[in-house]
């Protein structure tokens, strides 16, 4: 009897044994995960079904060494070295990351976790798993990327509207002087050196004006006088003066590609980030022996190579023409390099201000992108990108006239009794502007916002002629006075004038459009000229 109770006991082990065996083999085989031993020397022992369903490699090719599947990412080595360190001291070690590489050569990223087996104080094999953990690391990779370009756009878009609103108030305030200057230049002052003095002045004035214009260029709502042109014969022109521009231990070269394609931009402002690469890269170099490299060429450009762009926004796939420029000198690290383009940011120089910040802001206006590869000691190179115009494009606007200047006005004896209409909300520009068209011979009336120019003109719709009228304003802005002007009478000559550039502007008119537009700081015979353009359009 006891026999048969003893091979009954064993019947019902084996029995339990097998049933615990082929739960952990259904486990083991319908895991997502990669279950795997290897030795202490590398070679692989076991692998699981899922190894082969996820890596590709057939049954036959799966008994390799482990370190095989690692790709060259820097990253493994802290999975190397913690299975080296399971091997060495017979203890598990925490969970770690590997980039491994498939049959066909696509990259998985995958978690590990595993444990030495241990028999007489010695390791004698590595067992663990493999999670797939790719998509993971691809959204993870993606909303690290988002929140830096989130961030970045905050700090821009803020220090944005803080350039954007000062420049705004500069201007209103430049405008009161340039043009009171300009006033007492045609009264006349008989004094040669008092003359003298007030040339000067308008001189500051209008160097303080360029100061508004990088503002605003940062700010992405710089003045744009766009054209048609070839990159590389602007580079060319601006040779002697690229030259002059650096110290005279720096050498310079030059390496234009004249087949490439046109671009539609602004010439003054490309020669803004032109002079800025190229104080920037002086700069870098210091008072050593050095070189700066200037090189133009067409590059084709898909969304991954675009992920590399500075900007805030990622610009469309397609055709660009590049200007790179390198240098030879200190070079940068990544801390630094993401901190270039920040207003006034500086690491030993001093005064650059808003130069590279408006490189940033200019191609940002142009639909380009920037690129940037530097190495402490190895120097920096700095690729601006444009959007290549298609040949046709090319050729049509080359064959498209500007607009027709207008020449100096003089008001006709009949235009003597014509009413102007002038509104601004600054008190010093609504005196200046009234002042100017005074001087022109005709009768003003006067605005300090767009609700009271609405009444105004509601009164004297009849007799006036023109309106010259400011868009930033309290109470009604001058878009809002705009339509509704229009509504009292459709024909209605406006100008309207901002600190902002025409192309900032233009988005408020989508439908009716001004009869012209005019940049604060404006001179008298910048006003004169507008006016003269509209009133003789009739």
């Amino acid at each position: 009897m006891s026999i048969f109770n003893d091979v009954a006991d064993r019947k019902r082990a084996e029995d339990a044994l097998r049933e615990s065996e082929e739960k952990l083999r259904n486990i083991v085989e319908n895991s997502t995960n990669v279950f795997y031993s290897h030795t202490p020397d590398q070679r692989l022992v076991y692998l699981s079904p899922q190894f082969e369903k996820i890596f590709g490699y057939d049954p036959k090719d799966r008994m390799l060494l482990w370190t095989e599947t690692l790709t060259d990412n820097p990253a493994n080595q802290k999975g190397i070295h913690a299975t080296e360190e399971a091997i060495r001291t017979g203890k598990p070690q925490p969970t770690y990351e590997l980039e491994l590489k498939a049959k066909d050569g696509r990259k998985i990223w995958v978690e590990v976790n595993e444990s030495p087996v241990v028999r007489d104080g010695k390791t004698v094999m590595i067992v663990g798993a493999l999670q797939d953990i790719t998509q993971r690391k691809k959204a993870e990779k993606e909303r690290m990327e988002m929140e830096r370009r989130f961030q970045q756009s905050q700090k821009l878009e803020s220090l944005g509207i803080m350039a954007g609103g000062i420049a705004h108030d500069f201007n209103n305030l430049l405008t009161a002087i340039l043009g009171n200057l300009d006033l007492a230049i045609l009264g006349g002052v008989q004094n040669p050196r008092s003359q003298s003095f007030l040339e000067q002045a308008r001189k500051a004035t209008l160097r303080a004006s360029d100061l508004t214009s990088q503002m605003l260029a940062y700010s992405g709502k710089g003045k744009f006088h766009v054209k048609t042109f070839n990159l590389s014969g602007l580079v060319d022109e601006m040779a002697g003066l690229l030259k002059a521009s650096i110290s005279k231990t720096v050498s310079l070269s030059l390496n234009t590609d004249q087949s490439i394609p046109s671009i539609k931009a602004d010439p003054a402002q490309i020669q803004q980030i032109i002079m800025n690469l190229i104080v920037n890269a002086s700069e870098a170099i210091g008072g050593n022996p050095g070189i700066i490299s200037i090189a133009t060429g067409v590059q084709n450009c898909d969304e991954r190579c675009l992920e590399q762009s500075r900007l805030r926004e990622k610009p469309r796939p397609g055709l660009y023409v590049f200007l790179e420029v390198k240098d030879t000198g200190c070079g940068m690290d990544e801390k630094t390099m993401e901190r270039l383009f920040d207003p006034f940011f500086t690491t030993k120089f001093t005064g650059r201000g808003l130069g590279m910040a408006a490189v940033l802001g200019i191609v940002e206006a142009h639909q380009g992108a920037i690129m940037l590869q530097s190495e402490p000691g190895r120097g920096t190179a700095i690729r601006v990108l444009f959007p290549a115009l298609a040949s046709e494009e090319a050729a049509d606007a080359a064959g498209k006239g500007g607009m027709p200047s207008a020449g100096a006005f003089t008001p006709r004896p009949e235009y003597a009794a014509d009413t102007v209409l002038v509104v601004d909300d600054e008190e010093m520009v609504l005196d200046l502007c009234t002042a100017m068209v005074e001087q022109l011979g005709f009768h003003v009336l006067r605005a300090s916002d767009g609700r009271e120019a609405v009444d105004v003109f509601r009164r004297h719709a009849a007799e006036i002629t023109l309106v010259i009228l400011d868009l930033t304003m309290p109470r009604m802005d001058g878009a809002q006075a705009f339509h509704e002007l229009k509504r009292i009478r459709s024909d209605v000559k406006v100008i309207v004038s901002s600190g902002f550039s025409e192309q900032e502007v233009s988005h408020h008119f989508p439908e009716d459009e001004p009869a012209a537009f005019i940049e604060k700081p404006f001179e008298f015979k910048n006003l004169q000229k507008k006016i003269g353009m509209v009133m003789e359009k009739g």
